[in-house]
């Protein structure tokens, strides 16, 4: 890339996941796919917008953390941005029907690695609003599922289908190889001091602060704040 003339494209990486996990892999998989593919196309890589644990349903490009930093402040600094796949970057068409005016208007392109879009083409502005299209009919699937399966879980007396229970429960393990909830006693206790502070007029940040310096773990394993005691 060092090699390349100063007049090549100067291209943006966006890299988004929704949920983001100790074990996962793919942002540091995007991001070594769209390098390579920048090299390919004579590109100069000149900024990275990494959104992890963002949903492209329910936030747009421009209203990301780090993309739309770029695109609302940082514009005359790229020509185009590259993506993994279509739905890595939009879920929503009328997301990407925007995204493409926005384009012409700032003589920016849209490329993904994975996806047919050519934003410099009348077919590729179309087969880019298909598979939004296909994207957003996944999406609203995916939520259709959860919400059966959460519908199904409160038939079941006592048992914890999916996700992660909220501060101050714990699932344990059943014989027949379900999950029930149960009570945490430590995080239970940490909630009822918690209570009992408030109750007797103490402040969010003094509760905060008692709670951090007991060793206490807020569910995020940062630090307490007013967002986690409310």
């Amino acid at each position: 890339m060092a090699q390349l003339p100063t007049t090549s494209p100067r291209a943006l990486l966006s890299i988004r996941l929704s949920i983001l996990t100790e074990e996962t892999t793919s942002p540091l998989r995007q991001e070594l796919d769209l390098v390579r593919m920048a090299v390919e196309r004579g590109s100069r890589v000149v900024g990275i917008a990494r959104d992890l644990g963002v949903s492209a349903t329910k936030v747009p490009p421009w209203k990301r953390p780090q993309l739309g930093e770029w695109i609302s402040n940082r514009a005359p600094e790229f020509d185009e941005i590259l993506f993994w796949k279509l739905d890595r970057f939009v879920r929503r068409i009328s997301d990407l029907h925007l995204m493409i005016e926005w384009c012409k208007e700032h003589q920016k392109t849209l490329t993904a690695k994975h996806d047919p879009i050519d934003l410099y083409t009348e077919f590729g502005q179309f087969m880019g609003t298909i598979i939004a299209g296909v994207a957003r009919i996944e999406a609203a699937n995916t939520g259709v599922r959860v919400e059966s399966l959460w519908k199904f879980s409160r038939t079941v007396e006592k048992r914890w289908i999916i996700g992660k229970p909220v501060y101050g429960y714990r699932t344990e393990a059943q014989r027949d190889g379900t999950k029930s909830l149960a009570i945490d006693p430590e995080k239970a206790r940490a909630l009822r001091w918690i209570h009992s502070m408030i109750a007797r007029g103490a402040s969010l940040y003094r509760a905060c602060r008692m709670l951090t310096r007991a060793g206490i773990l807020p569910p995020n394993k940062g630090q307490w704040s007013s967002g986690n005691l409310t």
